[in-house]
């Protein structure tokens, strides 16, 4: 009990400033001496001596977070050399460790981008230096991204420009990188595939699988897999034990003796720690070691380790190192599900007994088969019962096919695919001409693995869901452990589960709002509205032209943020126009989120990016529309409306009549007195037409600044009219011309409107509420706030179809 205390008392420190640290200290003094007081306080004070000693330690030792400062620049990058990339056509990035952006070392790893050179230049394991551009991503700027506590600000890359050489340092890199990379060269198999998944098993390399093929293990409900945990070490650790064991058993003196299960402990627990020290490892690797040390240390001294100590001894490990590690969902996931299997193991003794009882079975051959399959079936069931609930809090997905898949794939990965795989692997190392020989073996194995994963995943669709609040799922899966820890714990599971129940519904966002979220997705526009009566309209997705970007942007910032808004479907998607930073990321966005309907621009909707949402959306049973201005409708609550361009903007041959951008959709959304105004990309001529046409209706509560606050954009003429309360504009503020631009900003400035600028002040939230009440919250902190429009009553619901034009 005080054990545990300690560690709540150490994630209770890891938030508190130091000031909490010193009063922590002098607590805990005044409870020791409590105790010489009176005895009868002793395990009271015990107890909260240990508390208080957690979050002293905590707070002296945590590390402050990374500042918000931007690291963006073009710097001299120093690093070793840890992967090496080169993809199709002349393009190659590489993985430095070990980093400096000048003089500043960062923890961060950093990836470099740069010509077929850069990859011909470096090999793994160099240490180098060398000129780059670099960019940094804020990865904690919308929502479903980093939680608050989260000590990662940024995520950072390098772009090295052509013609730029790097230069190979003296010295080498450290003992550990240039044993990384030679494990790393020999890992090297037939098909890049099949490399990236043995890379990610053995060597905790995910970097190098593509984003289908993690979907995949997602979407199959096999993402643990993935991770070097308890599965893949016990593996390792029990086969290098056996072999020890199988060895030292010839040796006669030993033998006679009876040390030989002590000395292979030994061995086998030394060579597992120094595999985990030169891999890269997780939070379920950390723990996995912790454990197995502890039962390899139990084997020498001849002692059994006890399941639940030992788990409790991998988890103060990890939280005595890094107090923050049990608010990450690592920690969580891993120590939940191999909790949930020892408390499992107590349930399934009296089950499998019966099956050895006479008569159980139609045959005694039945038995081991019978048995295998039941503990298979549990640990599948139980698993991710436990860790489903994690899932959807911290990620917003759930496989339903994960039990079916897992009763195939787990064996399949334990008694085949990591056991052939790290025996090649060592084969390489010592005889590569025979690991050449023996390649089709680990090829195959993994072959089956991949087909049984992809088949499960297509069958199954995509796993995302809309997520649970944080707390919600920690709560349930609580519940849930404590079902498994016997009798005397459920009025506790009951406690949990009804605190589960009572956090989802006080997250239920209230009743009769609208809510538009501007995302941060750099050079680009993606809003997401919340209509009142909960229809979601989805306003441009942003996209980057970068191999690979246009899905890491949906898989990684437009899923997160819906699924983090409780968002599991769009019922109307509109692309503004087919400008590759609003229309990129939709098709990557339509394979993970249903979609009910899309509209596109009349001018120039048959690009690649268009068809390709275009086809997806059809293939889905959706609606798929080209529009252009037409009358208000009433839908969700609200009304829409299309304001520009016009009817004849596609003259009679297809051609567009209107230049770039101003062939973009203007939308207007109206509710309790509110109006919002999305503008798109349009620009000057555009502008002063809408003016021409909608004079004092286009006056706007809420204006989204158009095309990124260029300065061919937001005339004078146009904010005379529309005079806006607040406006939100999109895009990055870089050194190069792109917009926004300084002029314009200047220009909201004289005017004194405030302006949200989602690269500084991250994901920005409008509401608005029944009463006309008005409030803008950013993500990184700044807000606002109006008072209820006078004249205006608390808008009834009224369920009204959508009724495109």
């Amino acid at each position: 009990m005080k054990f545990l205390l300690l560690l709540i008392g150490c994630v209770i420190g890891a938030a508190a400033p130091a000031s909490v640290a010193v009063a922590s200290l002098a607590a805990a003094s005044l409870v020791a001496l409590s105790r010489r007081v009176d005895p009868a306080l002793g395990r009271l004070a015990a107890s909260a001596a240990a508390l208080v000693a957690g979050v002293a330690w905590a707070s002296l030792t945590a590390v402050p977070p990374a500042p918000y400062g931007s690291p963006e620049g073009v710097v001299e990058v120093s690093g070793t050399v840890d992967e090496r990339v080169c993809e199709a056509g002349d393009s190659c990035r590489v993985r430095l460790v070990e980093v400096s952006l000048g003089p500043v070392a960062i923890e961060e790893r950093l990836w470099v981008r740069g010509h077929s050179d850069l990859g011909q230049a470096l090999h793994a394991g160099d240490r180098c230096t060398i000129t780059a551009s670099v960019t940094g991503a804020r990865a904690d700027s919308n929502p479903g991204t980093a939680p608050p506590w989260a000590a990662r600000r940024w995520r950072l890359s390098g772009t090295v420009w052509l013609g730029a050489v790097p230069r190979v340092l003296p010295g080498g890199a450290s003992l550990r990188a240039r044993l990384r990379a030679k494990l790393r060269e020999a890992l090297t198999l037939p098909g890049a595939e099949v490399t990236a998944l043995y890379r990610a098993l053995l060597l905790g390399e995910r970097g190098g699988l593509s984003p289908e093929l993690r979907l995949a293990f997602v979407d199959s409900g096999t993402a643990h897999l993935l991770a070097i945990s308890g599965l893949h070490l016990a593996v390792v650790g029990l086969g290098l034990y056996r072999l020890f064991l199988a060895l030292l058993l010839r040796w006669r003196r030993l033998a006679q003796a009876g040390r030989p299960p002590a000395v292979a402990a030994a061995l086998a627990g030394t060579l597992t720690l120094g595999y985990v020290a030169v891999i890269a490892p997780s939070q379920a690797t950390l723990r996995a070691a912790v454990a197995l040390a502890v039962v390899f240390a139990g084997a020498v001294l001849a002692r059994r380790a006890r399941p639940l100590p030992t788990l409790a001894v991998a988890a103060g490990a990890l939280v005595l190192a890094d107090p923050r590690a049990p608010g990450g969902a690592s920690f969580q996931l891993s120590f939940a599900a191999a909790t949930a299997l020892v408390l499992l193991a107590r349930h399934l003794r009296p089950l499998l007994a019966r099956l050895d009882e006479p008569g159980a079975l139609p045959a005694p051959g039945w038995r081991r088969p019978a048995r295998w399959a039941l503990a298979l079936v549990a640990v599948s069931l139980v698993s991710t019962a436990v860790t489903t609930p994690l899932a959807l809090g911290w990620f917003g997905q759930a496989s339903l096919v994960a039990p079916l898949c897992n009763l195939v794939a787990v064996p399949l990965m334990s008694l085949l695919v990591v056991p052939v795989g790290f025996a090649w692997w060592i084969v390489a190392l010592i005889a590569p001409p025979l690991a050449q020989v023996l390649a089709p073996l680990p090829t195959v194995a993994a072959g089956w693995l991949l087909d049984l994963v992809e088949g499960w995943a297509e069958l199954a669709g995509p796993s995302t869901h809309a997520a649970w609040p944080h707390l919600a799922g920690v709560a349930a899966s609580l519940a849930l452990l404590l079902l498994l820890a016997g009798r005397r714990f459920r009025p506790a599971a009951a406690l949990a589960a009804g605190v589960a129940l009572a956090i989802g519904l006080a997250a239920r966002p209230p009743a009769a709002e609208l809510r538009l979220t501007a995302l941060d997705v750099g050079h680009g526009d993606a809003l997401l509205v919340e209509l009142p009566e909960g229809p979601v309209l989805v306003v441009d997705t942003g996209g980057h032209h970068r191999s690979g970007a246009d899905a890491r942007l949906a898989t990684r910032t437009l899923v997160p943020a819906l699924t983090r808004l409780g968002i599991a479907r769009i019922d109307l998607l509109v692309i503004t126009h087919a400008d590759h930073d609003h229309v990129g990321a939709a098709a990557a966005l339509a394979d993970r989120v249903p979609i009910g309907a899309l509209w596109l621009p009349p001018c120039d909707a048959s690009g690649p990016s268009t068809l390709a949402v275009a086809a997806r959306v059809a293939a889905q049973g959706g609606q798929v529309r080209q529009v252009h201005r037409a009358p208000a409708l009433s839908w969700g609550g609200a009304r829409l409306e299309i304001l520009w361009p016009p009817a004849d903007a596609a003259g009679p041959r297809g051609r567009c009549t209107l230049s770039r951008n101003d062939d973009a959709l203007v939308l207007s959304l109206r509710y309790a007195g509110r109006h919002l105004l999305l503008t798109a990309d349009v620009e000057g001529a555009a502008e002063a037409a809408l003016v021409a046409r909608e004079g004092a209706r286009l006056r706007a509560d809420v204006l989204k600044v158009g095309h990124h606050g260029s300065r061919t954009s937001s005339s004078e003429a146009f904010l005379d009219v529309v005079r806006p309360e607040v406006a939100i504009t999109s895009g990055r503020r870089t050194r190069t011309a792109m917009p926004p631009h300084l002029a314009v900003l200047q220009r909201y400035a004289r005017r004194h409107i405030p302006l949200w600028l989602t690269d500084r002040d991250g994901a920005t939230r409008v509401v608005v509420g029944a009463d006309g009440a008005l409030r803008v919250d950013s993500r990184l902190g700044r807000s606002y706030r109006a008072g209820a429009r006078r004249g205006v009553s608390p808008a009834r619901a009224s369920l009204t179809p959508l009724r495109p034009p």
